[in-house]
């Protein structure tokens, strides 16, 4: 597998916004260990408002597409696709994940796409977050990411039962100090290799 070199954008990452501590955590700790690993990478953010940022450091570069609601994201975001051409863009949570992979299709630009489900779609479902009808559309965009990732087992087997996605294609990957390792070959990127002093 490749490296993309740290002077161009290898991996964009799509959150919603910065105001929820734990996924933009989680985001934010892999956008840290990515570039701690000279990998590029950009925060990409429907609204950009939050204070969670700050916690983080090194803060990644954010780029705010100024969007109060989802919708209004797709397209800044797919002329972002369009610019800058990353090897990869991540999203996380099931509106997110609607909204990237429509600017995905809509750019059409061959980037990898990886979609991260953090909740159980049973309980969005009954909470009114995820609407009924988008099921269909969920199930159509997520068979063709190139990778669907879970942050639990549960939250896997409820995105294969409720999506009808083959379980073996769903990675499960908690949100953990450590998770970086396990994400590289999903963003299809590798390691950078440590060079050794000789003795």
């Amino acid at each position: 597998m490749r490296r993309v070199p740290p002077d161009r954008c290898g991996v964009s990452l799509f959150v919603p916004t910065l105001s929820e501590v734990g996924p933009a955590g989680a985001i934010l700790r892999l956008a840290g260990g990515l570039a701690r690993r000279s990998i590029g990478v950009e925060l990409v953010v429907a609204d950009a408002g939050g204070p969670v940022l700050d916690r983080f450091p090194p803060s990644p570069r954010v780029i705010d597409l100024a969007a109060q609601r989802l919708r209004d994201a797709v397209e800044p975001l797919t002329g972002y696709l369009r610019q800058v051409r990353p090897a990869c863009l991540l999203s996380r949570a099931a509106a997110a994940n609607v909204a990237a992979s429509t600017a995905r299709e809509l750019s059409g630009i061959p980037v990898r796409l990886v979609l991260v489900e953090d909740s159980h779609l049973a309980g969005q479902l009954t909470s009114g977050r995820v609407p009924v009808d988008l099921l269909p559309t969920l199930a159509w965009f997520y068979s063709r990411a190139d990778a669907v990732v879970a942050t639990s087992r549960s939250v896997a087997d409820d995105v294969h039962s409720h999506l009808d996605l083959p379980r073996e294609r769903i990675h499960v990957i908690a949100d953990a100090a450590n998770e970086l390792h396990s994400y590289l070959p999903i963003l299809g990127l590798a390691e950078p290799q440590v060079q050794r002093r000789s003795a």
